[in-house]
């Protein structure tokens, strides 16, 4: 059987063996489909039931049956994420769904109505978004999070932030 390799387990999040992991692809949907994670070590390949599992900033925090302790976590360190070449179209259908093309354009405005600008450009640091704001002779950015983005709304064309979440951008 062939594998795709779509992230890595980077490191251990707590004492009772949750993994910490990174993707290379947009995977928010694709664990309550599919229960399982695949690791590939050196040798290899092991099969867990995904107990659960969240997102934390960038990463998502994976808990398996079977690894109970932050040792046996600690193992698997380094060891790819996979998945079987199945379910690959899968995987790129979930990131064309999730494109971030449809932001450009829209108009800015912070939590008072003010407009700010609109969305020129966006950088995608492994999940982690940014937005370049084009305000007359200025841009701006802004880190797309619930912490910083209000309410997006499609049909008015219109995306709502918080101020203080804006960074002048001079170059």
């Amino acid at each position: 059987m062939e594998f795709i390799n779509i992230g890595k387990v980077c490191g251990t999040h707590s004492l009772d063996g949750r993994l910490k992991c990174v993707f290379f692809y947009n995977v928010d949907d694709l664990f309550s489909y599919y229960p399982y994670v695949l690791l590939r070590g050196p040798s290899t390949i092991s099969s867990f039931r995904l107990e659960k599992f969240f997102r934390h900033k960038y990463l998502y925090i994976f808990k398996l049956v079977g690894i109970n302790n932050i040792d046996t976590a600690a193992r698997y360190k380094d060891f790819a994420i996979i998945l079987p070449i199945i379910l690959k179209d899968y995987i790129e259908e979930l990131d064309d769904k999730n494109n971030l093309d449809k932001y450009i354009g829209l108009k800015v405005f912070d939590e008072n109505d003010q407009y700010v600008g609109e969305i020129y450009e966006y950088y995608n640091f492994n999940g982690n978004v940014v937005f370049k704001i084009n305000c007359d002779k200025k841009y701006y950015l802004i880190s797309y999070n619930k912490e910083h983005v209000v309410s997006e709304n499609f049909i008015q064309h219109k995306l709502t932030v918080l101020r203080f979440g804006l960074v002048e951008h001079n170059i």
